[in-house]
């Protein structure tokens, strides 16, 4: 246990120290992300947080594996570093130069690639009330579809200050406590490596944030919650070895399907940007950045405890709860999506108002 809290407080200590460092920076070379009539920031924020909450997390990382000799034997971990690597190239390019969709897909898919030859990969399925479930051939497809998906996921939630990296904080801890839980030290060690980095950085990132995390902040999360959620279902013999990450990473999880389908219903492009996230429709309904926030947190930190708790109840049941969370989801989904609507209305049916009455903020 002792390794766990070493690799997290180096993490925490090492954000700490970095993010500042990275700020500065930012502002040095100008990677500044300026706010526009897309974004909900009203004024010039550094965005090179991501490659803070990195390099803490490969410190944390080195410092166990010189200190352990568990994690000196897990052969994937050099593979893991290299892609992790891959993914931050192609975030710190998004956030300084910008790239398209393909560009992105095939960095991503480079990076799962490198992970699944060094053995992390989605090989059998549980299926409730059934048994294992073989993927054979579709295994390497399949994995790395979830890993560029879960890479996207967090990306398209980070879009209010301290957001991403919080709805992942409390993902990564309901995964490590049931890791410990099950004896899965290779999980366990990479999630409190991430949950030291992120909580150091939420210092800095919490509403109203002084950097963003950006791209590369954002893919890095992606692709290390999906290696750990895999890490864990391989490790596992439990019938729920893969519904518990699925269930702590709910949020990013059920905002990226609405989208899918939202930008299918419309005919859009599936990568083309819209203001229609969950984080969006809540502030569409009056509430304010900050309660927007913590509203989702609390989701997250809900759906983080229900999925410890899918550890200690027998099999059978936990379709159920998987079942009663994919309901209850939707409800809420549809909630808002009323909730925003009905205030729309209330808004267009309100009278325009006269000339004299507005404000005068400019040249006429």
């Amino acid at each position: 246990m002792d390794i766990y809290l070493y690799t997290f407080l180096c993490a925490l200590g090492a954000v700490l120290v970095i993010t500042p460092l990275m700020r500065r920076l930012a502002l040095k070379v100008n990677a500044i992300d300026q706010p526009d009539e897309r974004k909900i920031h009203d004024r010039p924020t550094p965005y090179l947080g991501g490659m803070a909450i990195y390099l803490a997390f490969v410190v944390s990382l080195l410092l166990a594996y010189s200190l352990s000799s568990k994690v000196q034997s897990y052969q994937p971990f050099p593979a893991l570093l290299v892609a992790c690597l891959v993914i931050v190239v192609l975030g710190l390019y998004d956030d300084l130069r910008g790239s398209s969709a393909w560009i992105k897909f095939l960095f991503q898919s480079t990076a799962a690639l490198i992970v699944i030859h060094a053995g992390v990969r989605i090989q059998l399925i549980n299926v409730p009330f059934y048994h294992y479930l073989d993927l054979g051939i579709w295994t390497w497809p399949i994995t790395c579809l979830w890993l560029v998906g879960i890479c996207n996921a967090v990306n398209l939630i980070d879009g209010l200050d301290g957001l991403a990296a919080g709805v992942c904080l409390f993902a990564v801890l309901s995964i490590f406590a049931t890791s410990v839980r099950w004896d899965e030290a290779e999980a366990a060690l990479l999630c409190a490596a991430l949950a030291g980095s992120l909580l150091g950085f939420l210092r800095y990132n919490f509403f109203p944030a002084r950097i963003f995390m950006g791209d590369t902040g954002a893919l890095l999360l992606g692709f290390l919650l999906g290696v750990i959620s895999i890490m864990k279902g391989s490790k596992s013999t439990s019938a729920v070895a893969l519904l518990i990450p699925i269930t702590a990473l709910g949020i990013p999880i059920l905002d990226t399907a609405v989208a899918i389908l939202r930008r299918l219903r419309r005919r859009q492009r599936l990568f083309v940007a819209d203001r229609d996230h969950l984080h969006h429709r809540l502030l569409h309904i009056g509430l304010s950045h900050r309660q927007a926030v913590i509203l989702i947190y609390m989701a997250s930190l809900y759906l983080g405890i229900l999925s410890f708790a899918m550890a200690f109840v027998p099999p059978s049941l936990n379709a159920l709860i998987f079942g009663v969370l994919a309901v209850s989801g939707m409800a809420g989904g549809a909630a808002l999506i009323f909730a925003e609507r009905a205030t729309a209305r209330r808004r267009s049916a309100q009278p325009e108002p006269t000339p004299s009455a507005r404000t005068n903020s400019g040249p006429l």
